[in-house]
């Protein structure tokens, strides 16, 4: 009879831990698909937090370009000159801190287009243009990207004047200056050598020079190009970004990639 129940009862240990795995199964089963209706939930409601909060950080272009109008007025007063200034797509919204850092970027495109690009009133006549130099700021919202166009329609960039200055401050060879198209010669002014005063005298703006504007633009993770033609005018385009993530996240350099785990 002994050796008959033993056998029966380690069979019904086997069965009653079977079945009790079983039963740990199912409800950590259970337990996981309720988690991760949860974990779902989750993150509906934050990505929704995330957005109100870079909805919330979008002001008009008019708080900054509003402050540019008297600038431009007083500017031109101060060099005796006649300006048009005009705005476009101010109602468009950026991200407020993308456009805290497009204030001096600004100031000086128009600075330069105001002191270096625009000609006096008596050369505008000889030249057959209005008395009164043109300049306009357009801001349009191109698909989750800002385009920032500022244009005038002076002197223009002379990359004659450019490679001239490139040359004597050692910038660039005359071998290389040789080689380099016209498009090429006038990015120069993006240099650091340009900052100097004797140089931005002639080409640029006062005290500080384009490399700073390039770097505060890329900064903001956007870029800047320009269009010139000499005797017509210059156009400046800034590209950037509607606005700046807000993620956190956790960098990891790998095998010489970088990686952001939020």
């Amino acid at each position: 009879i002994t050796s008959t129940i033993r056998p029966l009862m380690h069979l019904n240990l086997h069965e009653a831990a079977a079945q009790s795995f079983a039963q740990t199964k199912y409800a950590l089963e259970h337990l996981t698909k309720a988690m991760r209706n949860t974990i779902n939930e989750l993150n509906v409601t934050d990505n929704a937090l995330q957005e109100e909060v870079r909805r919330l950080r979008l002001v008009p272009a008019s708080s900054l370009l509003n402050q540019l109008t008297r600038l431009v007025r007083d500017l031109a007063l101060s060099l005796n000159k006649k300006i048009d200034f005009t705005v476009h797509g101010d109602q468009v919204k950026m991200d407020k801190m993308i456009l805290e850092g497009l204030k001096d970027p600004l100031i000086h495109l128009l600075r330069n287009a105001i002191d270096h690009g625009i000609e006096d009133a008596e050369t505008r006549k000889v030249l057959g243009k209005p008395e009164a130099g043109q300049i306009k700021v357009e801001v349009v919202d191109e698909s989750g990207q800002i385009l920032i166009n500022i244009t005038d329609d002076g002197w223009g960039i002379d990359s004659k004047k450019i490679a001239s200055s490139a040359l004597k401050k050692n910038i660039a060879t005359a071998a290389e200056l040789e080689i380099m198209d016209e498009t090429s010669i006038c990015e120069l002014i993006f240099r650091p050598e340009f900052s100097t005063k004797e140089i931005i005298t002639d080409i640029s703006g006062r005290g500080v020079g384009l490399d700073v504007v390039k770097a505060n633009v890329l900064d903001l993770k956007g870029e800047v190009v320009f269009s010139s033609t000499v005797g017509q005018g210059t156009c400046f385009h800034l590209r950037l970004p509607l606005t700046l993530s807000s993620d956190i996240g956790l960098t990891v350099k790998s095998a010489g990639q970088q990686f952001v785990i939020p």
